[in-house]
């Protein structure tokens, strides 16, 4: 089957994508102490008849680069429950090459910012087997 193929094809592309993202932000990103601004709240109706959906909460963080550069970005990674609160101080992990791109420096943020694009590309590499053993089997 050439359609599991090609959706594996690109889940995995966008996997390995998002990872190495991680993998270089998590190696060249700069860390600076800054504050939660306000977290975003948006509907999230991903799901099915066991899973209605959800909220989906984003920090927007203020900060200042080691350049001085002052910054307010939401951050690239969100959470079913809040997790921090406005007026929070927090340490923050930018991308130096651009500080738009950010997050919240702590374990739970970093995992799943690592994890999910990992379950992505294992899926799409699954399914990129799936077609090629699908397709020598006809």
């Amino acid at each position: 089957m050439a359609i599991l193929f090609l959706v594996g094809l690109v889940f995995a592309a966008v996997g390995a994508y998002g990872s190495w993202r991680q993998f270089l932000l998590r190696r060249k990103g700069q860390r600076v102490t800054g504050t939660v601004t306000r977290v975003d709240r948006e509907w999230n109706p991903a799901g099915g008849p066991d899973h209605p959906g959800g909220y989906v909460y984003w920090p927007v963080l203020g900060f200042q680069t080691l350049a001085g550069q002052h910054m307010e970005t939401r951050s690239r990674v969100g959470n079913s429950s809040p997790g921090v609160e406005a007026g929070q101080p927090v340490r923050v992990l930018y991308d130096p090459a651009n500080p738009g791109d950010a997050e919240v420096d702590i374990f739970s943020a970093q995992a799943a910012a690592l994890l999910v694009p990992l379950m992505c590309a294992a899926v799409g590499s699954a399914l990129v087997i799936a077609g090629i053993v699908t397709a020598i089997g006809r």
